[in-house]
């Protein structure tokens, strides 16, 4: 059989009909052998953060009914062990990762082999005996130690909702027990929490503000790059709860450009909250406008005047600055003689200064410069 065939039947067999040859077949195919893929697996969970699991074999099967086929180092009658918050991190990445495979786990029967058809074991799709509307998968299993078990993922109330039963009750009374047990976890769900939207795309947060550097404007306003949806217990009001982070930045600023994030600080957490290596829900921010660059000269004054805010030349460079803003403007200073100059400098460099240079216009901002080198010319 072609490998292509192989995997396309096997992968078939194995979300519908939970095949544990299928899984042993597309183990090997992949890792050349079960033994080496469940290294793989070993790896890949540990990628993902879970680290309460146990892993001997690809199928779930116990050791016992593999005979001498079975992992390096493992006992004969061990099998696979993972907690259903585990599970559900699974479930989580494989529907993010490969959202086609609800396409595929959604039907109730599919042809295998041209000739037979495979029928679901999830009794929850639409026209089976526990149906309930917005299931779409996902895995069904049972092993003595495990009991009856099944991942379900369900679309309801604008939410992705995975739930896990793991050792469904009452299997000996109800044949429908796991499924009876994940509709109440559902109803659960959707009866308590509920999805909200914080911000439309483009929608500004808390009216948040970024300051750029260099630009035109001196701020632009910090928007939502999408819409921010967050989920949270019904009624709850969790607009005071969202914690914004931005930092300065450089013009020209582009619209949609990234400025910063916003972070939703849930207070109503369940067990250990959110999923490993995820964190609290957040929101790149984006600039809502275009900054231009500004005037040439205004940059060069801005960045002088830093640099005087900023280092031992404050001493030197901030009182001549202060006193040209404070005392002179452009014409008295062209009016002066040379020795009043040379004594108004040395004033200028021994002076006691109160403030720093702050001009505001570009006008103004070339006075000053003009001034302060006609003033150190005059020095020399």
């Amino acid at each position: 059989m072609p490998v292509s065939t192989l995997s396309n039947s096997s992968s078939t067999q194995l979300l519908f009909a939970s095949a544990n040859s299928a899984a042993i077949a597309l183990a090997e195919e992949i890792g050349g052998t079960e033994s080496k893929f469940a290294d793989m697996m070993k790896a890949q969970l540990k990628d993902w953060g879970i680290t309460d699991a146990k892993i001997v074999n690809a199928s779930g099967l116990n050791n016992s009914y593999l005979g001498n086929n079975i992992y390096p180092g493992s006992k004969s009658d061990e099998e696979n062990t993972m907690s259903a918050k585990g599970v559900a991190v699974i479930a989580q990445h494989v529907i993010k990762e490969y959202p086609e495979i609800l396409d595929i786990t959604k039907k109730t029967e599919a042809n295998f082999d041209g000739v037979n058809k495979l029928k679901t074991f999830n009794y929850m799709l639409k026209g089976q005996p526990s149906y309930r509307k917005g299931v779409d998968g996902l895995q069904t299993g049972t092993t003595d130690l495990a009991g009856a078990s099944f991942v379900a993922h369900s679309n309801e109330s604008g939410m992705s909702i995975i739930t896990v039963i793991i050792n469904a009750e009452h299997t000996d009374t109800d044949d429908y027990a796991w499924f009876t047990a994940t509709n109440e976890l559902l109803n659960y769900v959707v009866y308590h929490w509920e999805s909200k939207t914080i911000a439309k795309k483009r929608q500004a947060i808390s009216k948040s503000q970024v300051d750029v550097l260099d630009g035109k404007s001196k701020q632009v306003s910090a928007v939502a790059k999408s819409d921010f949806n967050i989920i949270q217990k019904i009624d709850a009001n969790n607009n005071k709860h969202i914690k914004v982070t931005t930092n300065q930045i450089q013009s020209p600023v582009k619209s949609g450009d990234k400025v910063g994030t916003a972070t939703f600080e849930d207070r109503t957490l369940v067990g250990d909250g959110y999923l490993p290596n995820q964190g609290m829900p957040s929101m790149e921010l984006v600039a809502g406008k275009e900054v231009k660059k500004s005037f040439f000269l205004k940059v060069w004054w801005n960045h002088f005047v830093t640099f005087v805010k900023h280092t031992d030349n404050l001493c030197i460079f901030g009182r001549i600055c202060t006193d040209i803003q404070h005392i002179f403007c452009f014409h008295d200073f062209i009016g002066l003689q040379s020795s009043v100059a040379r004594l108004f400098l040395l004033r200028l460099l021994y002076g006691k200064v109160d403030s720093i240079l702050t001009l505001i216009d570009t006008k103004r901002q070339i006075m000053g410069i003009i001034c302060l080198w006609c003033l150190i010319f005059t020095l020399l």
